[in-house]
Formats: C-alpha cells, structure tokens, sequence
C-alpha cells in the first residue's frame, strides 16, 4: 500500500522474482549475464502501529538486537538513518529494546528463523571458494590491530587466488574490496585531484596525482599517468608523499547516462544495458595507479575529483563536472502568445572554455551570432519566436549553439547541499511556449507564502501585479486592494501564525473578496479550519496525470467565468491531477470536479467552492504548483476562474493579450 510507486514497486518485485529465472525473459541480457532464481520474495506485514500479525505461524524477526562491535541497537541505527531525510521532516526518536518485524511469504521458499535461510554466502557457492574462505578465515585469526601491514602478505595470496577464479562476475567486487584492505593496511593513500570543478569537454586541463605509504610494507610505484608496463618505478620512503602533474582531455559531458536520450513518461532510455542499475556514472576521468606490494603488481583505479577547502567545512571533495563548450539557458522559462504574433525571448549563453565564436538560435526561429573571449563568462541574446500553431497547447521551444560546425543544446543544473555530493546535469537548452485563449479577472493579488512554490512568478508572466503579504500586512494592512488573496502550497502546515492571520482572511472574504488556498498534507495542520465551515483532509490523491474530468456543476462560476472551462483544459498536465484531497466537507461547500485514478472510486475532493459574505473561498488540491511553472495553458485558464471575483463584483477584465 502507500503511495503509488510503492504499489507499482511490489507488483514489479513480485514479476522480477519469476523473469530473473527465466531465459524467456529479456533474452538480449543473457550476452552479460545469467539467469538467476531468489529463494524467496516476503512482504514486511508492519502496518504502521496496529497488530502486524497475518497468521502464527509466518517468520518473526527481532529488529531490535544490540550489536556489541557499534555499540548501537539497530532500533538506534535505523532512527539516525532516518533523521538523515532532512528535506522530507523525518527525524525520529532512537528506538532500544525488543521490537518484532513479521514477514509473510509471497513466493519461493518458506523459512522459519531468517530471511536469508538456505542462501548460501558463503565462499562454498564456486568451485575455487573453499581455499579462498579458509584463507579469509586464517587471516582474520591473525589480524592485529596495532600492527595492520602485517596482514600484507596474506591478503596478497587471497588476492592472487581470488584472480584465478574463473567466473569474474562472481568475486568482482571482492576483488576490489581485497585490494582495497591491501592499501589500508600497508597505509598506502592515493588520489588523483583537479584544480578546478568543471572542465570542458575535449579541453586541455592539468590533474594532480599523490601518493603516500605510512608503513614499513615494500613498495614501488611507476609513472601515474596512464596504464604503461616498462615505464620508470619509483620506491617512496615511509611518509614521503610523491606528487605528479599531467595534462589531459574528458572525451565526453558528464551527463547521467538515464538522461542522455529523450525518454518518454515513466522510464528511461539507456542504449547500453551494462548500464543500468548502477546508482551513477562511470567516473568520467579515472586513473591508474601502477603499484608493486610485496612484489605483487595491484593496479588502482581512482576518479578525479575536484578538491578544495572551505573555511567553515574544512577540505572537501566533489565530482568533476565535464561540460558542453557552452550552456544555454532561457530567461523566459514560459512564453505567453495570444495570437500568431512573435516574441522576444533572452537567452543566456555561458562558455566553459576560453575564445569560443558561434551562433545561437532557436529550432525553425531566429539565429544571431555571439562570442566569448573568457570561460566562464557569459553573455544575453535576444531572439524572436514564432507561436506555435495549436492554440492552448503546451508546446517547447529548443535552443541550440553551433560552434565550428557543431551543434550543441545543453542547460545547466547544480544540485549542492551538504549531506549529498554534488550533483551535476545539462538538461535540454528549452523553455515551454503555448498559444493561450485566456481572459483574466482582476489585476491585483496578494500571495502569503506556504513551504515555497512559482506560482507568484507565473501569474507575473500573465500580467498580474503579485504582492508577498507579510504577517504585519495582512493584520494591520488594507486588503480590500486585492482582487484576490492566494495562499502558498502546505501554508497551513508550514507557518505556524497563520492562526492568527485566519480572522483577517475570513473578514477579507466576508467584504467582498475571493481567498484561494492551495493543498495541505494530513499531518501538522496549524489549523484544522483553513476556511470559513469545516472539511477534513485526507490522504487520497490522483497521481494519472491524464485521469478523466468530470464537471459535477458545469454552470459553476468558476468554470465559466472569465474563461469557459472545458475536459481539454485538463490535457498536458504533469506529474499528477492532485493530491490530499477534501474529504468530509460542509454542505455550505460545493464541490465542483470529479476524477480518479484507475480501478478506484470517483473523487469529489480536488475542488470545492462557497461564497461566504460578499465574497468566495476556494480550496483545491489539483497540483498547481506544478501546472503553471510548466506552462499548461488549460491549468492557467482555471487557476485565474478561481481567483476571480463574484461576476456582479468584477473589476478591471482584460484579455491576456491586453496585458
């Protein structure tokens, strides 16, 4: 149960039990890999606090055994993983003590006392494994903490045996973790650094190579540079660290590989299939290492990442971004049209290299030419574009540069926090453009801030006046000058004061004026009544974007004035209809749409409506947030009906175009 993708994840896990198996199954696979039938598939039966059990007799295991070498029971483990999910609130209190987890059986084989009952991981699975386990064993024996190079040796004979085992596909990774306790406990430390964070592809830059050993184990070294047999070794001297600089080029941007080709909705497109599954890119730039240890040759392969010190953090590391010659991106992330008449759209181009000449234009539109002397320096080009053909349909607009004969259409995005490394992407250089029958009612809105949204930028983009209302405004400020009041997305979650805004809204309402509140999630309501009669939220959502429409008062207001609303303004929408919809609500409410996802009861929750005094609540749930930055011309139409005025009171009614 729970949210859409965990259904669909279950169902997916269930199929792969069986196709993993089976060499029926997506036979081009079987070039790289064998099939390959799991012992069991269980369901976790925990149901968010009641009685987890199914039967008596399903597998029961106790999560919450204490582990003597962390010093942590896993109760306390799983809380500090948990507390991690910063952007989603989910810290939690360490759980010690007993705590049973039931497990019932969906496919396979039963167990009775664990999950990986009758798995073997041991190193009996392949023939060469009994040696290899009893020298693991021995080794293990014999470690000593205070003096770790004396597991030298016997890691280099696991190593060699572990080189002779012929499925490689097998022992892989235990090759390069055995590698790796090589180097910790000869206190070997190597890596290779860039100087700066980003590099043009094809472009000339300098890395840095390091190497130190901080024990007494015999070592030699040859050249850093690249993967050379008969090149100069050299035998560093304990603690001396020996530094090499070299030059070189990144053949290709770094772009995660699931990104690389369009893909439609709901899965990428990846032409490699050695590909998919791993969590990130191969390193872009990676070198190698060339060591002798105890006369055994280890090779070390390490990625060149950009190192550098912050004064509050220390030094830290992150990945090496490889760019495109230029990026381009558009001011403009939305163009407006109300007619076949053209628009001026900005475009900001930035070089990743030094002296770069080219032009710049827009698919079937406009071309200029530009140039660069510095990289990193940037430079704006305004351009015309043509409207699209269909009117109130979401279209896109691409942007491209050509450089000596070669065209590139890349944006840039830098996703940076601390708890995660740096992630890098160049998304298609677009913007979204729509031809848009749109009539607006009011010019003046007021907008208080929920937990973040674009919804102020895209009414700007309309031609509204949107002012951000302080806590002081809307308590000692006039708000009749508003034509409408919008609150931001989970206001009623996010700002504890709203409390004591809730009067001054309700008044603004009762005086004539129309007061939008956006979705709020379940859990923290500062205020259970965001509008003037009660209604409950639940946790129902609609997550098929195409789901079907249906106009419970067709003649409403809102779905009629200024714009005539029909089920094509429902077409283009992303991601989902909406989500925490109404449930329970007054009969002062009136409830307006209909829509559900597939297999399940029709939903009047997404969209209700009263007059109250003078003028009009309005709650929805339908994902705004989402439709107007993107640019869906049907959700615009609706959104300004909503935040319309009583038709007897309407003021200041344009045109879009009038604007």
């Amino acid at each position: 149960a729970g949210h859409g993708h965990h259904t669909a994840s279950a169902m997916l896990a269930i199929e792969a039990f069986t196709a993993a198996a089976d060499p029926k199954y997506f036979p081009e696979q079987l070039t790289f890999a064998g099939t390959w039938q799991a012992k069991r598939v269980l369901w976790n039966t925990f149901n968010f606090g009641g009685n987890n059990t199914t039967s008596e007799d399903q597998l029961k295991i106790d999560v919450g055994l204490y582990n003597p070498l962390l010093g942590k029971s896993y109760g306390e483990i799983a809380a500090e993983s948990r507390s991690q999910h910063r952007s989603q609130g989910f810290g939690s209190a360490r759980q010690r003590g007993q705590a049973l987890e039931y497990f019932a059986l969906l496919a396979g084989v039963p167990a009775k006392a664990d999950l990986l009952e009758g798995v073997d991981i041991s190193w009996k699975r392949f023939a060469e494994g009994k040696k290899i386990g009893e020298m693991t064993a021995k080794a293990e024996r014999s470690f000593d903490i205070s003096q770790p190079s004396g597991s030298v040796p016997a890691l280099i004979d696991i190593l060699t045996e572990l080189e002779k085992v012929k499925d490689k596909n097998l022992v892989e990774h235990k090759i390069g973790e055995t590698k790796d306790l090589i180097a910790f406990t000869a206190g070997i430390w190597l890596e290779a650094t860039s100087g700066v964070p980003q590099v043009a592809v094809n472009e000339p830059f300098t890395i840095k190579a390091q190497l130190i050993k901080n024990s007494d184990v015999p070592l030699s070294i040859s050249t850093v540079e690249a993967d050379q047999k008969g090149s100069k070794w050299i035998i560093p001297e304990k603690g001396e660290l020996l530094t090499e600089t070299f030059t070189i080029t990144a053949g290709t941007v770094s772009q995660p590989y699931w990104l690389k080709e369009k893909h439609p909705k709901g899965y990428y497109v990846v032409g490699d299939q050695k590909l998919i599954g791993h969590p990130e890119n191969p390193d872009p730039v990676s070198y190698h290492f060339r060591l002798m240890i105890n006369d055994k040759e280890i090779i070390y392969k390490r990625p060149v990442v950009y190192k550098y010190t912050n004064p509050a953090r220390g030094e830290l590391y992150q990945p090496l971004s490889v760019a495109p010659p230029v990026t381009l991106s558009s001011t403009e992330k939305t163009l407006f049209f109300t007619g076949d008449s053209p628009k001026s759209v900005r475009i900001k181009i930035t070089t990743n290299t030094d002296s770069v000449t080219g032009t710049v234009g827009i698919k079937d539109g406009e071309t200029k030419t530009f140039s660069l002397k510095k990289k990193g320096s940037s430079t704006y080009v305004t351009l015309t574009a043509r409207a699209p053909a269909g009117m109130n349909q979401l279209d896109t607009g691409i942007v491209y540069a050509e450089i000596n004969g070669k065209r590139y259409s890349l944006d840039e995005n830098t996703i940076s926090y601390e708890h995660i490394p740096v992630q890098t992407h160049f998304p298609p250089a677009q913007f979204n453009q729509t031809k848009i029958d749109l009539a607006t009612n009011g010019k003046r809105i007021g907008y208080i801030a929920g937990a973040g949204d674009r919804i102020p930028e895209a009414l700007r983009l309309i031609g509204y006046d949107v002012d951000m209302l302080t806590e002081n405004y809307i308590q000692r400020g006039d708000l009749s000058v508003y034509d409408a009041i919008i609150a931001g997305v989970r206001l009623y979650n996010a700002n504890p004061r709203i409390k004591n805004l809730q009067d001054n809204l309700m008044e603004y309402v009762q005086n004539g004026g129309t007061y939008l509140v956006q979705y709020n999630t379940t859990g923290g309501l500062q205020l259970t009544e965001p509008g003037p009669y009660p209604f409950e939220i639940s946790r129902d959502r609609v997550t098929d974007e195409t789901a079907e429409v249906t106009f419970l008062e067709p003649q409403h207001p809102v779905l009629n004035h200024p714009n005539k609303i029909t089920t094509d303004d429902f077409k283009d929408w992303v991601q989902e209809r909406g989500l925490y919809f109404v449930s329970k609500a007054d009969n002062n409410y009136t409830p307006v749409l209909s829509m559900n996802d597939p297999g399940e009861e029709p939903n009047n929750g997404a969209l209700i409506v009263t007059d109250y005094g003078k003028g009009r609540f309005v709650y929805t749930s339908l994902a705004f947030f989402r439709q107007l930055p993107a640019g869906v011309p049907g959700a615009y139409r609706l959104f300004v009906n909503l935040i319309a005025k009583n038709k007897s009171h309407t003021q200041h009614e344009t045109s879009a175009g009038d604007q």
